[in-house]
């Protein structure tokens, strides 16, 4: 690596937390969507025991959801480099 960063320092300014699926999978883009219009400038996908593919389903939705914005998928690289 040359010493610069892969995500831009502005994008850490504020990290929404994704914790729970209560809604589905709409429901938690809804609120992710809540989350960047309030200033968040990063979320990251926490849904520790979800299947892979539950997961990434979510991710990909977020994604779409929120393309300029970083997504960081805790704990599953798998899912991660799937999306």
């Amino acid at each position: 690596m040359n010493g610069t960063p892969r995500v831009p320092a502005d994008a850490l300014r504020l990290i929404a937390v994704t914790d729970s699926l209560h809604g589905g999978i709409h429901e938690l883009v809804r609120r992710a969507a809540a989350a960047v219009e309030g200033g968040a400038t990063m979320i990251t996908l926490r849904l520790p025991g979800e299947a892979q593919r539950i997961l990434a389903e979510a991710a990909r939705a977020l994604r779409a959801s929120a393309p300029g914005i970083p997504l960081l998928v805790s704990d599953r690289i798998d899912v991660a480099l799937a999306v």
